[in-house]
C-alpha cells in the first residue's frame, strides 16, 4: 500500500457540511449496539469534507489502524468487526457517514425537550399492532381485554423504569440493555439479549411482508373491479388521497365507521344475538401475548431517554408516553369492538379485512399502509443483516454473496408465513410472548435485583415481587401454545 501524501490531509476550504440522522420509526426493532450507530444516539454530529477524499478514491493510508480509530468509536470496534469502508461497493460507501483522515469528530450532544421525547416514545411503540387491536379485545372478552391492557401497560412501564434506573446507577454514556446485562449478570445475558433482538426483527419482517401482500392483493382487486365494472365498486373519490399520514388516517377511519354503525352490544344475560359480547373468554392469552409486543420498547428505551433535555423528568415523560399509547389502543380496539355490527367472533386479526375490497375508505388505508411498510421493510432487513453479521464477526458488507444469501433466506421465511400462516395476530402474539419474556419480564427484573444486591439493598420481598413478574412472562409464553 502506498503512503498518503500530506496534501490528502488538507481540509477543504469550502463550508463544512453537517449530517445528523434520526430514526424513531424503526428504533423498537434495534438492538443496543445497532441503535448506537445512529449519529443522534451517539451524541455526535459528523463533520466531513469533499467526496474526493482518499477514502472515496480507494487510497489505503499507511496509518489504516489509526484511521479506523477515528472513523469508528470504541464501542463499535469492541465486537471485532471489520468496518473497513474501503472494501464495500462505492454506492454502498456513500450511504455511510464518514470522516476523512485528519478531520475531527465534534462532541455536540443532541438533546430534545420533554414534548418531543414523549411523542418519540409514543410513535416508536405504536406499530402494526393497531390493526390487530380489535381482534385482541375479542380474544379476551370486553372486560378481560380492558383489564389486560391496563395490567400489561403497567408492567411494561414499570420494567422500562427499572432499566432506566439501573442505567443511571451502573451504566455509562453509551451503555444499553445488552451492556448492562453483561456487566451485572455476565456474558451469557448479553448473548441472550442479542439473540432475542434477532427474533424481534425477523418477526417484524414476517408481519410486514404479510401485511404488504394483503394490502397489495386488496388494492389490485379493487382496480380489477373498477376496470371490469363491478356494480358494487362505487366511485373513487380522488380528493381523499390527499389526507393525512397512515396511522392518523386509521383513527379517522375507525371513528367514521364506528359512528355510522353505532353501538352494537348486548349483555351476556340476553344471549342469542349476533352482536352478543362476552366479558371473559378462555382465549385471553392471545391478547396478553399480542399486547406484550404492542408495548415493547425496552431494548432502545435508554437511547431515547438519553437525549431527553431534563433527565430528572425521564420517569414522568415515560409514564405520559405509555398513557398515550394505552389511550390509542383503547380508542382503536374498544371503539371498533363495541360498534362492530356483526358477531364479534367475525373480527379479523387485521380489522381492514372486515371490509369488502370495494370499500373506498379501507382501500385508501391499505394504500397508505402499503407504501409505509414498503419503505420501512428494507430498513428492518438491513438492521437484521447487520446484527447477524455482527454476531458472526463479519463486516457489515462481507460480500454480495453473503448479503444476497441472507436476504433470500429472510424473504423465503416471510413467503412461507404469508402462504401458510397469513395471520398477523398469531405472529405478533408469539413473537411478543417469546421476546417479551426476555426483554420485558426477565432481564429488567434480574438487572434490578443484581443492582440491589451490589448496593446491599436486596430484600426478600423484592425478590418475591420481581421473580413473580418473570413467572408471569413465562406463563404468558407457555399459554400461547394452548390457545
Amino acid at each position: 500500500m502506498g503512503r498518503v501524501s500530506k496534501k490528502s490531509f488538507k481540509r477543504s476550504s469550502r463550508p463544512r457540511a453537517k449530517s445528523m440522522i434520526t430514526d424513531c420509526e424503526i428504533q423498537p426493532l434495534l438492538n443496543s449496539e445497532l441503535s448506537r450507530t445512529n449519529i443522534a444516539d451517539n451524541g455526535f454530529i459528523f463533520k466531513y469534507d469533499s467526496e474526493n477524499s482518499d477514502l472515496e478514491n480507494n487510497k489505503t493510508p499507511a496509518t489504516q489502524s489509526k484511521a479506523n480509530e477515528l472513523l469508528y468509536p470504541y464501542y463499535l470496534r469492541s465486537f471485532s468487526l471489520d468496518y473497513d469502508i474501503l472494501n464495500r461497493p462505492k454506492f454502498y460507501r456513500k450511504l455511510q457517514p464518514y470522516i476523512p483522515l485528519g478531520d475531527t469528530i465534534t462532541n455536540e450532544p443532541y438533546t430534545q425537550n420533554s414534548i418531543i421525547t414523549i411523542f418519540a416514545i409514543w410513535n416508536t411503540i405504536m406499530g402494526t399492532s393497531l390493526l390487530a387491536m380489535p381482534w385482541s379485545v375479542e380474544r379476551a372478552g370486553l372486560v378481560m381485554g380492558l383489564l389486560l391492557m391496563f395490567v400489561i401497560a403497567a408492567l411494561c412501564l414499570y420494567t422500562s423504569n427499572r432499566i432506566l434506573r439501573v442505567q443511571v446507577l451502573h451504566g455509562n454514556d453509551t451503555g444499553e440493555v445488552a451492556q448492562l446485562s453483561k456487566k451485572l449478570l455476565g456474558p451469557w445475558a448479553e448473548v441472550i439479549a442479542k439473540l432475542f433482538s434477532f427474533i424481534i426483527l425477523l418477526g417484524a419482517n414476517i408481519v410486514y411482508w404479510i401485511l404488504m401482500s394483503n394490502f397489495l392483493y386488496y388494492s389490485v382487486g379493487y382496480v380489477h373491479d373498477l376496470l371490469f365494472g363491478d356494480e358494487n365498486t362505487g366511485t373513487f373519490d380522488f380528493n381523499t388521497t390527499n389526507r393525512t399520514l397512515a396511522v392518523l388516517y386509521l383513527f379517522i377511519f375507525v371513528i367514521i365507521k364506528s359512528y355510522s354503525w353505532g353501538i352494537n352490544m348486548s349483555a351476556p344475560t340476553l344471549g342469542g344475538l349476533t352482536d352478543y359480547s362476552e366479558f371473559y373468554k378462555n382465549t385471553f392469552p392471545a391478547t396478553s401475548g399480542m399486547l406484550t409486543l404492542s408495548m415493547f420498547i425496552h431494548n432502545i428505551i435508554i437511547t431515547i431517554m438519553r437525549n431527553n433535555e431534563n433527565q430528572k423528568h425521564n420517569g414522568r415523560d415515560l409514564s405520559i408516553a405509555f398513557t398515550l399509547v394505552l389511550l390509542t389502543y383503547l380508542l382503536i380496539g374498544i371503539t371498533f369492538y363495541v360498534c362492530f355490527p356483526l358477531a364479534k367472533s367475525c373480527i379479523e386479526d387485521n380489522f381492514l379485512n372486515n371490509f369488502p375490497r370495494t370499500d373506498v375508505f379501507s382501500i385508501i388505508a391499505r394504500v397508505f399502509l402499503f407504501f409505509q411498510l414498503l419503505t420501512v421493510y428494507p430498513l428492518i432487513s438491513y438492521m437484521l443483516r447487520v446484527q447477524v453479521f455482527a454476531a458472526l464477526e463479519l463486516s457489515i458488507y462481507p460480500s454480495v454473496l453473503h448479503v444476497i444469501a441472507l436476504n433470500c433466506f429472510v424473504i423465503f421465511i416471510c413467503i412461507l408465513f404469508a402462504i401458510f400462516m397469513p395471520h398477523i395476530g398469531t405472529v405478533i402474539r408469539f413473537s411478543g410472548a417469546i421476546c417479551g419474556f426476555v426483554y420485558i419480564y426477565t432481564l429488567p427484573t434480574m438487572l434490578h435485583l443484581a443492582s440491589q444486591k451490589r448496593r446491599n439493598l436486596l430484600t426478600f420481598g423484592s425478590v418475591i415481587f420481581h421473580v413473580s413478574i418473570s413467572l408471569i412472562g413465562l406463563a404468558n409464553l407457555i399459554a400461547q401454545f394452548f390457545v
